[in-house]
């Protein structure tokens, strides 16, 4: 096998979606019967590689990862 043989996508369609934009295959314990459908809600998630969050989503996350952090600060610290 060839390195070029990994390298599927040089036509411009993403590595990773294909270019359908989403990723199938986050089925819980793959129970779902739709799991292979990548318009699936429940198994299947925006491709990172097509759209990759904004800086507004990243500073967002950091926002509410500080306010669970403070929110575990005030309880008395995360469970060990």
């Amino acid at each position: 096998m060839s390195d070029t043989d990994y390298d599927d996508y040089d036509d411009g369609e993403c590595w990773q979606c294909g270019g359908e934009g989403r990723v199938a295959g986050n089925c819980i314990d793959y129970c779902c019967v739709e799991q292979d459908d990548p318009y699936c809600e429940w198994c299947s998630r925006v491709c990172d590689v097509c759209h990759p969050p904004t800086p507004k989503q990243i500073e967002d996350g950091k926002k509410l990862r500080q306010i669970m952090a403070d929110a575990l600060n005030d309880v008395g610290g995360a469970p060990k």
